[in-house]
């Protein structure tokens, strides 16, 4: 699954992001967010989407508008996404007692700095700079939680936890599946390919001990570990073959399924 951080700027029309990976991670941390918090009232999930969506999406515009000044219909539509965003996240802080929510906004302000920072510069972004993004999109997950059950505690940041953790994994799978597919079909790749496995293979080992113990001396629900562990299955399956050529679209969708699973696992271990 593609980060955040790996979008191309669009050039025209209403500048979306291209990358998949980042409107999943739109929507998954908040699904699992409110499907933890139980039954949360209609009003309140279409409010928060609307404000997630107008501040994911006024990314791509901005970074647009710093590389080439003169492309106001960028500015434009800037404005337009963040008046959106505005529009829905205002009255969940004012009207409806959710005043935590700007100490998320803050954070997604920064970490859009730092993103258009790097975007401006034309920076290669490395995978320190995807788990960073993927990371602040999780807070999606307790913000969301916060937002229908004005609780902000440490099941909150368990939530942010495990879905940050979780979404991160497949940076490191999907790398290793590209330098599977490189070293397939190119003499002299092969290194590169052992070293992505090695790392793939690393995290996820290490992410399923972790989560199993944190749900074996409970701080988390005990079927949190599960997803992890069907993850680390991805790895070992994958990278057990040695290097082969890979269908990315079979690949993407895919790891939509993996991110489905999680979301309901997740949401429902904690419901």
């Amino acid at each position: 699954m593609s980060s955040p951080a790996s979008h191309k700027t669009a050039s025209r029309g209403f500048y979306f992001p291209k990358e998949h990976g980042g409107w999943a991670l739109l929507v998954a941390p908040p699904l699992v967010g409110f499907g933890a918090a139980g039954d949360p009232s209609a009003g309140p999930v279409v409010q928060f989407f609307m404000g997630a969506l107008g501040a994911y999406l006024i990314r791509t515009p901005l970074e647009s508008y710093l590389r080439n000044k003169g492309d106001r219909r960028a500015l434009v539509i800037s404005g337009i996404y963040a008046l959106v965003g505005l529009a829905a996240f205002v009255p969940l802080i004012f009207f409806q007692g959710r005043p935590l929510l700007g100490i998320f906004g803050a954070g997604a302000l920064a970490a859009l700095g730092f993103q258009l920072r790097l975007g401006a510069h034309r920076a290669v972004r490395s995978a320190g700079a995807e788990a960073f993004g993927i990371s602040v999109l999780s807070l999606g997950a307790p913000a969301a939680y916060y937002t229908a059950t004005g609780a902000l505690d440490a099941e909150a940041l368990n939530l942010w936890a495990l879905t940050a953790v979780f979404f991160i994994g497949p940076v490191f799978y999907v790398k290793m599946v590209m330098a599977g597919h490189i070293a397939a079909n190119t003499e002299g790749a092969y290194e590169k390919y052992r070293f992505a496995r090695k790392s793939a293979f690393i995290y996820h080992a290490a992410t399923v001990a972790a989560v199993l113990a944190a749900a074996c001396t409970g701080v988390v629900p005990f079927w949190a570990w599960l997803p992890f562990i069907v993850a680390l299955g991805k790895v070992l399956w994958r990278g057990g073959g040695g290097p082969s050529a890979a269908d990315f679209r079979r690949v993407g969708w895919q790891e939509v399924c993996f991110s489905l699973f999680f979301v309901l696992i997740t949401g429902a271990a904690f419901h």
